[in-house]
């Protein structure tokens, strides 16, 4: 008897370990995601496990999830029908690499591209052979608004541009909502022979930094007590952030959380 005991006992604890799931903290969540089990909204910091399913409301949403011992993870839909958007957690669970590497610019038309996010403002150098700045060659931002053209002069200082919100979208004293806005054109203009030269058109979005201090924070905070490299955490919180909004660039990002996250 006490041989078929521990033979079942040792048969459980195997079932045990199959059956063992991952779980994970959640840090972020984009739009409506409901836990299948308890038809439950996720929010920040709930446990999911990879036998979960999620049912998730559009093909936008994100689950932003991390794991001590595994690191960070994104949550996307796949492309399916609006009635079909229900997922384990395994099946749409991503880790997110090392993505400085592969975020190198090599050119303004390669910066502004996509959806292009701006923390508080931008400063890009630029190759001036090419590009010079000065009172008669300058860059501009155009876009429509209310049946009207908008053409928004950006600001530079000797080799560097700069983009803020102020100058791009304050039109006549009055603010207009870049959310209003579908896509911007970025030109470049000579006024020696009255020639503007599309860059690229995009998407500009500009993040909340109070809501953002708070987000990348949290998520530095936990960081920390992983022991990662100084190296690792800012990978870490640009793919992060990749991830959850889109493309920024490299050096403003990392200036941003330097004076916001790490001080």
């Amino acid at each position: 008897m006490k041989i078929i005991s521990l033979f079942l006992f040792l048969i459980f604890s195997l079932l045990q370990v199959s059956f063992a799931q991952d779980c994970y903290t959640v840090i972020k969540v984009k739009g409506d995601v409901l836990l299948e089990k308890n038809r439950s909204i996720i929010s920040i910091n709930d446990e999911i496990c990879s036998g979960d399913n999620l049912i998730f409301s559009n093909e936008d949403n994100v689950v932003v999830v991390h794991s001590t011992a595994k690191g960070r993870f994104t949550l996307k839909p796949n492309k399916r029908t609006e009635s079909e958007l229900i997922f384990m957690v395994n099946d749409v669970l991503k880790q997110s690499g090392n993505i400085f590497t592969r975020d190198i610019t090599f050119s303004l038309a390669d910066e502004f591209r996509g959806v292009y996010y701006i923390i508080g403002e931008t400063r890009i150098l630029v190759d001036t052979d090419d590009f010079p700045m000065n009172g008669d060659k300058f860059f501009y931002i155009r876009y429509f608004y209310n049946n009207d053209t908008i053409n928004a002069k950006l600001r530079f200082d000797g080799d560097t541009l700069i983009l803020d919100k102020e100058t791009i979208f304050r039109v006549n004293g009055v603010m207009i909502n870049p959310d209003d806005i579908k896509s911007v054109l970025l030109y470049y203009y000579d006024s020696t022979n009255k020639t503007s030269e599309l860059i690229s058109e995009f998407t500009l979005r500009f993040a909340e930094e109070e809501k953002l201090r708070e987000e990348l924070g949290n998520y530095y905070a936990l960081l920390k007590k992983t022991n990662k490299s100084e190296y690792e955490i800012m990978n870490n919180l640009y793919s992060y952030f990749n991830d959850v909004y889109d493309r920024v660039n490299i050096a403003s990002f990392m200036k941003w959380v330097n004076e916001n996250i790490k001080n």
